[in-house]
């Protein structure tokens, strides 16, 4: 939140990039928020206000969404039987998003979707965060670890969550904040 009053100022040519990171904001791998009305509706009227942000400065912007909140998103999946089975307020939220399931998918697509109505100038993309299957190839240093597997695994997440409608997607190569 606290995008009112910001300015979006390019220096040197470089390209501004802004990261949403407001699921975490009561726990990182609570998903009990995304059908919390009241914090749904705070978190759309933010995001709304960060692209209208966005949409004024005209000039391209990186738009980072949800950093680490897609790889929690796809641990509980794994627990409740798939991503459209993670509840989502989505489809009342917005315009754009009326036609998208109620569901952490729904969620996904739904924040391009605005982006690319409400901020054309953006250049927009999910966090694609490794730990989303459960194994994670940072980390692990079992030598039978399949790798290849658990990055198809990871890839079939990112497409259900939207990330293909995206211009892009951030990782990050040590997770160790």
């Amino acid at each position: 939140r606290g995008w009112g009053g910001n300015t979006i100022e390019v220096i040197r040519g470089v390209v501004p990039m802004f990261t949403v990171y407001q699921i975490a904001a009561k726990g990182e791998a609570n998903m009990s928020v995304l059908v919390d009305d009241a914090f749904m509706t705070t978190y759309f009227k933010d995001y709304a206000q960060a692209l209208a942000g966005i949409a004024a400065e005209g000039g391209p912007v990186i738009l980072h969404i949800e950093p680490d909140f897609w790889g929690f998103a796809g641990q509980r999946s794994l627990n409740v039987g798939g991503l459209s089975k993670v509840p989502a307020k989505v489809s009342n939220k917005a315009p754009e998003c009326a036609s998208l399931p109620n569901d952490v998918t729904g969620f996904g697509k739904c924040l391009i979707a605005m982006a690319r109505t409400r901020a054309p100038n953006a250049l927009v993309g999910h966090h694609a965060s490794p730990f989303g299957t459960n194994m994670g190839a940072l980390l692990n240093s079992d030598p039978k670890f399949d790798v290849v597997a658990d990055a198809k695994k990871l890839a079939a997440q990112a497409k259900e969550l939207g990330f293909t409608q995206g211009d892009l997607f951030v990782i990050d190569g040590l997770d160790r904040d």
